[in-house]
């Protein structure tokens, strides 16, 4: 059949042809096919560039089915190293004028751990809380922990959603506190600036350190905290 495409006259429909011969086969069949084409193929005189056209496609598809490009793996490909990472709690924007990577790429660093696979770790900032917590209590709400709730909705008639008789909107003009309808504005996720604190900044990340010293140990295989200590 595949022979029969090559040589009869071009069928607009040669694609789908092809498709519907090959693609229902496994790979072990498609090897054996593909060897019978090749030494069929090759015995047929002057193929037009319509007639090879069909025959690269044939080709193509049997090197897609036989051995599929994104399953090629690349060898040389370098084995990841371990990494340890280094979780700091993010407490204010002081955090980024330390520039944590690079004093722990720093030679003074390295020089103590020069002998191991992970040459340094990796910094991860956990974010602070937004404003979302403080804003709305619909978890407590849900788990039943808000107590016994008293609709006032009645006092904002021009806000209430008819179809469910309570307040519906996204206009906080309704909100008569300035300062708090200032933070709704900004949304639930918005996270209020904090003062910098140099103080607190390294307490922290002398604590972060710390707990990594131990799983780093371990995955150098050795016990050497108290080096970097």
């Amino acid at each position: 059949e595949l022979l029969r495409l090559v040589v009869e006259p071009f069928n607009s429909d040669v694609n789908i042809l092809l498709r519907k011969l090959l693609f229902p086969k496994n790979k072990s069949t498609l090897i054996i096919l593909k060897e019978l084409y090749l030494n069929k193929v090759f015995l047929i005189d002057n193929l037009d560039p319509v007639r090879l056209q069909i025959h690269c496609i044939i080709m193509d598809l049997f090197t897609y089915k036989i051995r599929p490009f994104n399953s090629i793996t690349d060898k040389t490909k370098k084995v990841r190293k371990p990494k340890v990472l280094c979780c700091i709690d993010f407490l204010n924007k002081g955090i980024e004028m330390l520039n944590l990577p690079r004093i722990f790429r720093s030679p003074s660093l390295k020089s103590f751990v020069n002998f191991c696979n992970i040459k340094e770790p990796s910094v991860v900032y956990k974010g602070t809380d937004n404003v979302s917590k403080e804003l709305y209590n619909y978890n407590d709400v849900v788990k039943g922990e808000a107590g016994p709730l008293e609709c006032k909705c009645h006092m904002f008639a021009d806000f209430v959603n008819h179809d469910c008789g309570h307040v519906v909107t996204g206009d906080v003009s309704f909100v008569k506190h300035d300062a708090l309808r200032s933070l709704l504005e900004k949304g639930p996720s918005y996270k209020e600036p904090r003062t910098i604190d140099f103080d607190k900044n390294c307490k922290t990340v002398i604590d972060n350190v710390k707990a990594i010293l131990e799983p780093w140990s371990k995955k150098e295989m050795g016990p050497w905290p108290s080096t970097l200590r």
